[in-house]
């Protein structure tokens, strides 16, 4: 259980209708174009990675996440192999960037003799809060990267269930109204768990998703301030932000990654700079790992060498590479 709780990253419910699966899934698949294996555990009642990657079990042959934990199974692992980087294509045309990576799920289906997921992660007490650690622990031994999605509006028992299984937590905002009031409300909740158990939590920081520029400066300006001054979260906020374009939806509609569509120009023109701002929102949150893991254990968790190394070799356009060769974080206020 604890060596993959190292390796798990739980996106934070801090709200519906902010982009979070759209946000975990990119950025899982940016994790596979550097090389890794990645799974997506889908713990959403309605299977958000499920219905995002187009990856339904078979109820007949294959079995739910929820019918697993229940029975006290190893969850189940099956591979997206429609989600594979096309390795006949660059890294800027949404191919790998580092060969060998893989996508995997652990998918949430409901049949009309089976409870939800949600449902069965809903029942409290620590032993059964902590059956979905013990059955991702015996499924995914060769898995570099856990991707761990959850319903916006969750459960003590759920929100439990899931910082049993993650050790880090990454917190998605989007700048819609009364965004604080979810993220403080997480980070109370998370910190609060954190104590009573004394399991460690790494907050890895907050990634601004579903930005519009022109609009949502002030907003990113603030970002910041307003973590630090009203709710209390001295996190990291990594940059530059993830810009909203309308390939996401393009994407969502066809049930493929969003980075695929740079294979084409016109591709390309619809997505921007997002490719760049994914890879390096991507690289410095399994930096933030990394530093966690060296502070701990005395080596790296994952090992970026490589991945740097090709990010940097990459002949791309200059807003990319602005970006790339950017900051990684946005400045935050020092408090007085």
């Amino acid at each position: 259980m604890t060596e993959l709780r190292k390796r798990t990253i739980l996106i934070g419910p801090t709200g519906g209708g902010i982009g979070k699966t759209t946000l975990a899934t990119a950025l899982a698949y940016e994790a596979v174009r550097f090389g890794f294996k990645v799974l997506l555990v889908d713990c959403t009642g309605g299977g958000s990675f499920t219905s995002a990657t187009r990856r339904y079990a078979d109820p007949k042959s294959e079995m739910s996440l929820a019918k697993a934990i229940q029975e006290g199974l190893p969850a189940p692992v099956y591979p997206v192999e429609s989600w594979a980087p096309n390795e006949r294509r660059s890294w800027q045309k949404g191919g790998p960037l580092v060969p060998g990576g893989e996508l995997y799920i652990s998918p949430s289906f409901q049949t009309d003799d089976e409870p939800s997921i949600a449902e069965v992660l809903a029942k409290p007490g620590s032993v059964a809060e902590s059956r979905l650690a013990r059955a991702l622990s015996r499924a995914a031994t060769d898995i570099d990267l856990v991707f761990l999605d959850m319903p916006g509006s969750c459960t003590d028992a759920q929100l439990s269930a899931a910082l049993y299984a993650s050790e880090h937590v990454l917190l998605p905002v989007a700048p819609r109204p009364y965004w604080g009031k979810g993220l403080g409300d997480l980070h109370w909740r998370v910190c609060q768990w954190w104590e009573a158990t004394e399991f460690f939590i790494n907050f890895l920081g907050v990634v601004p998703t579903m930005i519009r520029p022109r609009e949502d400066t002030e907003f990113l300006r603030g970002l910041g301030s307003q973590l630090s001054s009203k709710l209390d979260i001295d996190g990291k906020v990594f940059a530059p932000g993830i810009e909203y374009r309308r390939a996401f939806s393009a994407a969502q509609a066809d049930g493929g990654p969003v980075t695929d569509r740079a294979s084409t120009l016109q591709g390309r023109r619809d997505l921007r700079s997002v490719p760049a701002a994914l890879a390096k929102t991507t690289l410095s949150i399994l930096e933030e790992i990394d530093r966690d893991h060296e502070l701990t254990d005395g080596v790296p968790l994952l090992g970026l060498d490589t991945v740097r190394q090709q990010l940097h070799a990459q002949e791309v356009p200059e807003q990319w590479q602005e970006i790339l060769t950017g900051p990684s974080l946005f400045e935050l206020p020092t408090h007085v």
